[in-house]
């Protein structure tokens, strides 16, 4: 009798590890919420939690919980074949511990396993990472892409500040042409960092038109309050955006 307890204790005890052991692969994450999905649900990243996933129309919409005990400051998810990185730096919805973020993503294939829907990869704000090593990367090289490209628009927009004292339709065009004139490509460098590049670039051409109109509409004095507005906005980015680059990182 003494034997069997014995066996079932030593049974009972193997479960309870192959279960914690399961949890931490996250192969129970969600279980409660995917009923009715026919397509593959991988999560790379433990604890990032699948709390709900619901399909509408040809969107799925993926609720995902922050179980870390560290702020999440942008992240990763895979579906259809596409790959949607939502960065949060500098932005009121950094994802805090215990908090949860929802968003929608391409309906996956039931069909296909290799378009399933894939949470990829998160990044905190003490720069460390979990998940997939290619998609961190690729995070990273988008932040390094729009910080030097914010290098060159600062000492741009600082120049606009003589338009914004004597207005003049000539000299905001040669401010907008050079910011079109800054680099889109760099040699050597990756898509990702190429689109942080243009971002970057896309947006401030954005601004100035704004600045443009605003002091065509309501006055210099007014345009220049937002020109200090929208300056003090990009040194505080180009700051956040160092901040969260790794350490061993060329633009550090």
């Amino acid at each position: 009798m003494k034997r069997v307890k014995a066996y079932s204790l030593v049974f009972i005890a193997i479960c309870i590890v192959f279960a914690l052991s399961a949890f931490k692969r996250g192969f129970f994450k969600a279980s409660a919420s995917k009923k009715g999905i026919n397509f593959p649900v991988n999560n790379l990243v433990p604890s990032l939690t699948i709390v709900d996933i619901r399909v509408q129309r040809d969107l799925v919409v993926l609720s995902l919980r922050n179980d870390y005990n560290k702020n999440i400051t942008a992240f990763a998810v895979s579906s259809s074949g596409i790959t949607t990185r939502t960065e949060m730096i500098g932005t009121d919805g950094v994802l805090a511990p215990g908090a949860i973020k929802t968003k929608s993503y391409e309906l996956p294939s039931p069909s296909s396993p290799e378009y399933a829907l894939t949470v990829q990869a998160a990044l905190f704000e003490d720069n460390t990472a979990d998940g997939s090593q290619e998609i961190i990367k690729q995070i990273v090289d988008a932040r390094a892409g729009e910080k030097r490209q914010i290098d060159r628009i600062l000492p741009i927009l600082q120049d606009s500040m003589e338009v914004l004292s004597v207005p003049s339709k000539q000299k905001w065009q040669l401010i907008r042409s050079r910011i079109a004139r800054l680099p889109d490509l760099e040699e050597g460098e990756s898509f990702e960092f190429r689109t942080g590049l243009s971002n970057a670039k896309n947006l401030a051409l954005l601004k100035i038109n704004d600045l443009e109109q605003l002091q065509r509409q309501r006055g210099s004095e007014i345009a220049w309050q937002e020109w200090a507005n929208i300056k003090e906005r990009y040194e505080t980015r180009n700051t956040m955006l160092l901040e969260h680059l790794p350490k061993n990182h060329s633009l550090r």
